[in-house]
């Protein structure tokens, strides 16, 4: 059934299918020839099944702006996951368990607090795991307290 898009509820979440797949796939291939790592980031559309095109089925290797976004791709079989915001204290109990959890658990930090809070953790870790961490680096615009 062909729906007009004048006739939508909004807000809704509406696709080109299409577009999207060969996008993704487009992104995938230029990656894999420049033998580089992509991490789509699934912020926008927050779904399982965009997620899915981005990383061509593998569920490795995506970047979430939440706790709560990266426990609920880590429940659907991803396993390689970056939260790319800054760690705080409320929050490593949550991480821990991603990093127990997880084959690859990426936390984001953007200045010394975000390391004084995992280093102050480290012990907390199960054997053979650390922190893998990003560290975001100002570029000019004032965000990272790491120059």
């Amino acid at each position: 059934m062909a729906v007009k898009l004048s006739d939508l509820e909004t807000p809704c979440f509406v696709l080109d299918i299409n577009r999207v797949e060969q996008n993704a796939k487009r992104m995938r291939d230029t990656c894999e020839r420049l033998k580089l790592t992509l991490r789509p980031h699934t912020k926008t559309h927050k779904t399982l099944g965009a997620a899915l095109l981005q990383t061509g089925g593998s569920k490795r290797c995506i970047t979430v702006s939440t706790l709560v976004e990266a426990e609920f791709y880590a429940s659907h079989g991803f396993d390689d996951i970056l939260l790319a915001y800054p760690i705080t204290d409320n929050k490593i109990s949550r991480c821990l368990n991603l990093v127990k959890e997880l084959e690859n658990f990426h936390v984001f930090v953007s200045g010394p607090a975000g390391l004084s809070t995992l280093k102050a953790h480290e012990a907390d870790l199960p054997p053979a795991k650390v922190w893998s961490i990003v560290i975001e680096v100002d570029a000019g615009y004032g965000r990272s307290r790491f120059k």
